[in-house]
């Protein structure tokens, strides 16, 4: 009978005519040197590592690297062995640190803590006297002011509107802020435009003493509401930014430190 020819070597592994016989692999020699042949693989992936500044992404297969295809339009796999990222550029910049968020400023913190320690170590006087100062006003004449305020029962101040026309102020009664709040609530206006034109015509009215050569002083209140509707827009406008003035000025003086002051 012919025999069957011998099978070819399959990797490690060497067929036989035995079918009982079963597969058998060399044990490798624990007492033999090895030796490795050299390979730039290693080193090339650290270098290219280091310089490129990022690791070597997975590609949809793992860690087979995806291709490149660079100007020659060959991929890299055709003109290098190396495993490492083909995406990877070997001049690439290095990426900047990132910021760290939520770091505190202790500069800035010890400064808003002496600014607050300041604060609190001023008196109500020495606080008192700084407000006067924004609004270039001595002691003397705030103390002028708070007994006209208490004795009289209002101060009378004169403001330049132009040149050939003034207008007087004199501070406000409560009474007079209770109309302003009647008006508000049985007109119950939507707009806050609205809402501030009823307030500023109530306030100027309430507060005009002499304007233009006209003596309001006997004038009732309606007579100078009427007056005040009949002015230009813009008169108006500039009779409430100066009546402003002189509110913050009562505002201030009247304000927290006058008991300790006078």
């Amino acid at each position: 009978m012919t025999q069957r020819p011998p099978s070819p070597e399959i990797g490690s592994f060497r067929m036989t005519h035995d079918p009982n016989a079963m597969q058998q692999t060399p044990v490798p020699d624990q007492n033999q040197t090895k030796v490795f042949a050299p390979s730039t693989e290693g080193s090339d992936a650290v270098r290219r590592f280091i310089n490129g500044g990022r690791a070597s992404p997975r590609g949809p297969l793992g860690d087979v690297p995806l291709p490149n295809y660079g100007p020659s339009g060959g991929s890299e796999f055709e003109n290098s062995n190396s495993m490492y990222d083909p995406f990877a550029q070997d001049n690439a910049p290095a990426l900047p640190d990132p910021p760290i968020s939520g770091t505190p400023n202790l500069a800035e913190q010890i400064d808003d803590l002496q600014r607050t320690a300041a604060s609190l170590e001023k008196s109500p006087e020495a606080t008192y006297l700084e407000r006067l100062k924004k609004h270039n006003l001595t002691i003397d004449r705030a103390k002028e002011i708070v007994d006209a305020i208490l004795f009289k029962g209002e101060y009378q101040e004169t403001f330049q509107v132009t040149r050939a026309h003034t207008v007087t102020f004199k501070s406000r009664m409560f009474s007079d802020q209770e109309r302003a709040l009647r008006a508000l609530e049985q007109m119950s206006p939507q707009y806050p435009a609205t809402m501030a034109a009823v307030v500023s015509k109530n306030n100027i009215a309430s507060s005009l003493v002499r304007f233009a050569g006209k003596d309001f002083t006997r004038m009732a209140f309606r007579d100078k509401s009427e007056y005040v509707e009949r002015l230009p827009e813009s008169l108006v406008r500039l009779l409430a930014i100066k009546l402003g003035k002189f509110d913050q000025v009562i505002m201030d003086i009247m304000d927290d430190g006058v008991i300790e002051n006078f």
